[in-house]
């Protein structure tokens, strides 16, 4: 996220970038850790918006979260788990990715219920890709060669 940070900078986008404990708290915990901070370094106004947010994996539901605390104008989610996230259910119950991901790895096994929390968010918008091998992903290689994301949803209409 630094670089997308320093790219939106360059463009004249005011931005604020903090990676919060995700591993030792649940979502909602960490939505309201991620407020506090953001209060902390920016001010009470931070809460009065206008917010715009681009988010990262478990950071999407995290934002989620955080609209019931304050109001999002718009959320750009990057690979979001909101439909549940199949690793996280075939790992769920391995003491390592219970110890590495803590409780929120286990909350976004499943889908949250309901789409989002209710909360005011102008517009959202979801980036999502396929689950082919990544040489900077170690986990892209550990799923499939776990079988956990078969070979078969790497292929994207996109690429043949």
């Amino acid at each position: 996220m630094r670089g997308l940070d320093a790219y939106l900078r360059d463009r004249g986008w005011a931005t604020w970038n903090w990676t919060w404990p995700s591993r030792h708290m649940p979502v909602a915990e960490a939505a309201l850790a991620v407020r506090d901070r953001l209060v902390a370094d920016l001010g009470p106004a931070a809460l009065q918006g206008p917010v715009c947010a681009v988010t990262h994996s478990l950071g999407g539901i995290v934002a989620l979260h955080l609209a019931q605390h304050m109001p999002l104008e718009r959320l750009v989610m990057l690979a979001p788990p909101v439909r549940g996230s199949r690793v996280a259910r075939a790992f769920a119950d391995w003491r390592l990715f219970q110890w590495f991901y803590g409780p929120a790895g286990n909350e976004v096994a499943t889908a949250p219920p309901g789409w989002h929390p209710p909360g005011t968010i102008g517009s959202i918008g979801v980036v999502a890709g396929t689950a082919a091998l990544h040489w900077g992903n170690p986990v892209s290689w550990a799923t499939r060669a776990l079988g956990v994301l078969p070979a078969e949803l790497a292929r994207s209409p996109l690429r043949e």
